[in-house]
């Protein structure tokens, strides 16, 4: 930066910082090259591209440190921005189908290699063509914005919800089984129907399926969901092999 970065430090993240790194060296395990965030005197964040540098005699004593620091804020800014626009759905806020994938692979391979089970919520708003047919594409999109507040409303801290495609949705429950997930799904199709039904005429129909190897989860909580619309909807089904 061509500038004392430190001065600019608040004193106490000077000294979080100043005893992180001497642990590390201590135990010889400061890389050459890393990311970190700091706070500055005035409060705001900073990510720096750090480049370190021990410094040491002829004997291989070390004599002192050198850390060249580059600000990144902006880049990484933007970095994050772009990862928003990739991964999220642009009307309701919530991820899309590229994330989707890209979480339920995570999941696979977490679940198979610590035998942690996960679950799917697949959702379908009832009726939702003849809301639009009656009352235009703009009322609809409100209305899929709406359920999508009222969707992330639900969430626990670990939950993950999706906008598969029109007015159906997908949530993802890591470390959650299916009757755990049951509960999830009575949970939402209650709000919905308690906030949705009297003014939009709206509810939902909810399929659940827990992951098994070599099934597709997605499919099967789809079957589910489909098994609910028939049986007069604003239900949850959880799906079954018989």
């Amino acid at each position: 930066m061509g500038k004392s970065w430190l001065k600019h430090l608040a004193p106490e993240e000077w000294a979080v910082y100043g005893h992180e790194l001497f642990k590390k060296l201590q135990r010889k395990q400061l890389p050459n090259r890393y990311i970190h965030s700091l706070s500055r005197r005035d409060g705001t964040q900073r990510i720096l591209s750090c480049n370190t540098f021990v410094l040491q005699e002829n004997k291989g004593d070390m004599t002192g440190l050198l850390c060249v620091a580059q600000d990144i804020t902006g880049i990484e800014g933007a970095k994050r921005e772009l990862r928003r626009l990739i991964y999220t759905d642009y009307l309701t806020g919530l991820y899309n189908t590229r994330y989707l994938y890209k979480k339920i692979e995570e999941e696979t391979e977490k679940s198979e290699r610590c035998k942690d089970p996960f679950s799917l919520l697949y959702v379908d708003i009832d009726n939702f063509k003849h809301h639009n047919d009656v009352h235009g594409h703009q009322a609809g999109d409100q209305l899929l914005q709406k359920f999508s507040e009222i969707l992330n409303s639900q969430l626990r801290e670990k939950d993950w919800a999706f906008r598969y495609g029109g007015e159906e949705f997908i949530v993802l429950l890591p470390q959650t089984g299916e009757e755990k997930a049951w509960e999830v799904a009575v949970g939402l199709r209650k709000n919905v129907e308690q906030q949705l039904s009297l003014d939009y005429g709206i509810t939902v129909s909810i399929g659940v399926a827990q992951y098994r190897p070599g099934k597709d989860v997605i499919e099967q909580a789809d079957q589910a969901m489909y098994r609910a619309k028939r049986e007069e909807k604003n239900r949850v089904c959880v799906f079954s092999e018989k």
